[in-house]
């Protein structure tokens, strides 16, 4: 066993001792290493009105979704395509007119936002909003 002595400016003494080694010293004993835990997983939050918009474009927002996220998917419902990017964190969306089919007035949709942290993990919320439509005399479009 090899014993060493240090002496530090305010006059404490640290003694290190060390078994085995190779010839050439004492063994080196490494600390070890400490690798901080993930941060914690996204969670979506989406909102928009629920019924009857005011007017058309719609908001839908979801600047309460929390964690380290790299990407926000929206999902509107009605069979568009989707928007998704890292500036999406509030989107503008219209839904479109559709074909006379019927007395339908109105019609709720089921919205998504979907958010991926940078570590790849991603969560969704879901939402619905109901659209009411009126005619033109060709097409039913939202209010």
């Amino acid at each position: 066993m090899h014993i060493s002595r240090h002496h530090l400016a305010v006059g404490v003494v640290i003694v290190l001792a060390a078994c085995g080694g190779s010839p050439n010293g004492p063994a080196v004993v490494e600390p070890p290493v400490v690798t901080p835990p993930p941060p914690a997983a996204p969670v979506a939050r989406a909102a928009a009105p629920l019924s009857d918009p005011a007017s058309s474009p719609i908001v839908f927002r979801g600047e309460q979704s929390t964690g380290q996220i790299s990407t926000y998917r929206w999902n509107f419902g009605d069979g568009s395509a989707e928007q998704a990017g890292a500036d999406k964190v509030q989107v503008t969306y219209t839904y479109g007119c559709r074909a006379r089919v019927g007395t339908e007035a109105e019609r709720t949709f089921a919205y998504s936002l979907t958010v991926t942290d940078t570590l790849g993990r991603s969560h969704t919320a879901n939402g619905s909003i109901l659209i009411r439509y009126v005619y033109d005399g060709v097409n039913y479009c939202a209010t």
